[in-house]
């Protein structure tokens, strides 16, 4: 934790404000105090109080954006489940295992490798052809959401990385042969893009964590 975060983590525990308004107010009166004589004036005094407002007028603003900017975060993390809660419905993923089986791509999603070119194939004249148009929708979705902002990235790492990245990695040849149909590459691209980031900071988790654990082993 860098020094900032120290200072942030410091500031939004309970009672700082006070304690830090206390303790300015404190500090001007032993400033007043230890003044000479001759200096403890209404000017100087006025000049010692007024910097001390300035000081817990500056605090008064950073809790102020504190308080923003969790409000901001819960809004997301709200958005989240307002929106796409049940990105995935019971009936859909009903449909999409039946799907599998008849256009053999079951294991490719239980273990989450590329679909064959056969299953391809099949899936682009099976006559439920639109209900994986509607699997990846929802998905394309939620990633254009998570991309503008619309609901907290952190949050819904945590909790649909795995499906957003396995949803890429199985579907991956399906999307390429449907962009070369339709000459268009921009098909499903929030997916991929979103995907390949999450892919990259699960990779980049994981090689820190075999790390962390060989350093503890070493240790030991």
């Amino acid at each position: 934790m860098n020094m900032l975060e120290k200072a942030s983590a410091l500031v939004g525990t309970r009672g700082f404000a006070t304690v830090f308004a206390l303790t300015v107010a404190a500090g001007c009166a032993v400033i007043i105090w230890r003044m000479a004589p001759g200096e403890r004036n209404y000017a100087s005094v006025a000049a010692v109080i007024q910097t001390g407002a300035i000081c817990i007028g500056l605090l008064s603003l950073v809790l102020i954006a504190r308080q923003t900017r969790t409000t901001a975060t819960l809004s997301k993390i709200n958005s989240y489940h307002q929106f796409f809660g049940d990105l995935i419905t019971t009936e859909t993923r009903q449909k999409m295992r039946e799907l599998g089986t008849a256009c053999k791509f079951t294991a490719e999603m239980e273990e989450q490798r590329p679909i064959t070119p056969e299953s391809v194939g099949l899936l682009q004249e099976h006559v439920n052809r639109p209900v994986m148009s509607s699997y990846l929708d929802e998905f394309e979705e939620f990633c254009g959401a998570v991309h503008a902002g619309a609901v907290s990235e952190e949050y819904a790492y945590r909790l649909e990385a795995t499906r957003v990245i396995r949803t890429w990695v199985v579907f991956e040849p399906f999307i390429k042969a449907m962009r070369s149909k339709a000459e268009n590459e921009r098909c499903y691209r929030e997916i991929a893009r979103l995907a390949s980031d999450w892919q990259a900071r699960r990779v980049k988790e994981s090689n820190q964590e075999h790390k962390s654990n060989g350093m503890a082993k070493h240790i030991d």
